[in-house]
């Protein structure tokens, strides 16, 4: 079960991102990459609806709290 800090559940709202695309780039993302905070790792993927990877940050030992989630500008999806 994924557990969602408050602003993870706002910025998801603003951004009309889904549980299912956050659950979805947690297992079985596009990319895996550090995060200048040596504690959190963020994943990306495309996902349905988006023209850009979503980004999701979390803890590098606890993948199921859920930081925050948006929309990362430097990778733009594929058209589809």
């Amino acid at each position: 079960m994924i557990e969602y800090s408050r602003h993870a559940r706002e910025q998801m709202a603003v951004r009309d991102i889904s549980e299912e695309a956050v659950r979805l780039c947690l297992t079985d993302p596009d990319i895996i990459e550090p995060d200048p905070d040596p504690t959190v790792i963020r994943y990306l993927r495309c996902v349905p609806g988006h023209t850009r990877k979503i980004r999701v940050v979390v803890p590098i030992n606890a993948r199921d709290f859920v930081i925050t989630v948006h929309p990362d500008r430097r990778f733009p999806c594929p058209q589809r």
